[in-house]
């Protein structure tokens, strides 16, 4: 039971009112329409002894105009903040000097995945435009993108670097970022506040792969950005290709590469168009990292950068290529297969030729390539790990044979060629052998016992 009490109020006129109280509390309790009109109910500790209060408003709240809405924004970028006893960017180019591929990733994704960027790429430039659906319809776009391209070290001392796109997922992963699309890189140029000329090297043998030319472009960058008055953390282009998101990078026909665009002229014209040339492993001193919020704003609602480009209704908001992008991103680490570069094959009679090659843990297939001029290959046969036999063959015939090893995830690239011939040998057919210039082969021809290897 509840007990009012009305300090201070004597005799009847307390009285009253809690009565009025009393009465209030039956009405409340029994009529739902009643319910709604009192705004709050609260309980409280009055005297030692509970009290409930009801609050009853009477037209419009006077302060309703000084409410403000809730703030719908996308998240931060999870970056760790850089230790002070992090390596500066000089450092870091020093220690990476001699390093090959494998081993300059692993310290890349070493320094940044643990918050060793400089400050002013953690600010994030604010981006909003006007962007047409699949169909037509137009929505408001709002990203958050970092103003330059990633780098390594402190404001005072700092190194753009050029990584893998394999690395440089697992780090837009780790931070909830992504790369952009060729269709968000120019948007950023046209939004950037610093435009610089882009500079260029004549390729001299491997040069433009290594790590002096990476510091060599990363001065004349800074050389540039102090001469045109820009300032660190103002959104900057035109000084780097961007290692982009596309549909591109599952092509068939190029499995494993790097997609790059970008690398705007003061023309507002891109250097490079939109390509997959490159192997993954692949990098110079011209690519760029530069990531973006996954959370954007679209129409005032949080939405993310990835699940857009999947979305039939909604890809071309983000992407001016054609169709949706299956995988907005590309594979995670993986166990690519190796090149095969260890198998044979053995003659098993007329018509039929057995593929010997070594096993390999990470291999679920084989592709299988043939063709009668080591040219025009008809399309591949799939094996599973292990010998396995072609059958059917014409006899007494050299065929050409490559192959590539699959997992789950990414095939290897392909062999080089290995010839065979099955059944007797036609010494008639040495005068027909011609090298082909075209293609770098190892001829042999296989005996029925004595397995021909690679």
């Amino acid at each position: 039971m509840y007990k009012f009490k009305t300090p201070g109020l004597p005799g009847k006129v307390g009285l009253l009112i809690t009565c009025f109280r009393y009465f209030l509390l039956i009405f409340f309790f029994t009529n739902s329409n009643a319910q709604s009109h009192f705004s709050g109910f609260t309980t409280s500790s009055y005297f030692n002894e509970q009290v409930l209060s009801f609050h009853y408003y009477y037209g419009p709240r006077a302060y309703t105009k000084w409410i403000q809405p809730v703030a719908v924004v996308p998240g931060p970028l999870l970056i760790p903040p850089r230790s002070p006893l992090a390596m500066t960017g000089s450092q870091f180019m020093q220690y990476v000097l001699n390093m090959n591929f494998e081993q300059r990733e692993s310290a890349i994704y070493t320094e940044i995945s643990a918050g060793n960027i400089p400050d002013f790429l953690r600010t994030l430039t604010q981006i909003t435009n006007t962007f047409q659906d699949t169909q037509g319809n137009n929505h408001t776009v709002t990203y958050q993108v970092m103003p330059d391209y990633l780098a390594i070290g402190s404001d005072e001392d700092f190194y753009r670097i050029p990584m893998g796109p394999l690395t440089a997922q697992r780090l837009a992963d780790l931070f909830g970022a992504t790369m952009p699309t060729a269709k968000l890189v120019d948007d950023i140029y046209r939004h950037a506040t610093v435009k610089l000329a882009p500079v260029t090297y004549t390729p001299v043998g491997n040069q433009n792969e290594l790590v002096p030319k990476f510091v060599e472009h990363n001065q004349a960058i800074e050389t540039q950005r102090i001469a045109a008055s820009g300032q660190l953390g103002q959104l900057t282009g035109g000084t780097k290709k961007d290692v982009v998101i596309s549909n591109l990078i599952l092509d068939p026909t190029r499995p494993n590469h790097v997609v790059i665009y970008g690398w705007h002229q003061l023309n507002g014209l891109p250097i490079q168009p939109l390509t997959n040339i490159h192997i993954n492993s692949y990098m110079d001193y011209s690519h760029g990292i530069r990531l973006l919020n996954n959370q954007i704003l679209l129409d005032s609602s949080i939405a993310s950068i990835r699940d857009i480009l999947t979305d039939p209704g909604h890809y071309r908001l983000l992407s001016n290529e054609t169709g949706v992008m299956v995988q907005p991103g590309y594979p995670g680490q993986v166990n690519q297969p190796a090149q095969p570069k260890s198998f044979g094959i053995k003659s098993e009679g007329a018509d039929r030729l057995r593929i010997l090659i070594k096993s390999d843990p990470v291999v679920t297939d084989y592709k299988i390539f043939l063709s009668r001029d080591g040219q025009n290959f008809d399309p591949p046969l799939l094996f599973p790990p292990g010998d396995f036999v072609l059958e059917n063959l014409d006899t007494d015939s050299l065929y050409y044979i490559k192959i590539k090893a699959m997992n789950t995830a990414v095939e290897s690239p392909e062999s080089e060629l290995l010839a065979g011939v099955q059944g007797v040998i036609n010494p008639a057919m040495d005068n027909s052998l011609i090298p082909n210039t075209l293609l770098r082969m190892v001829l042999i021809r296989c005996a029925s016992e004595q397995p021909c290897l690679l």
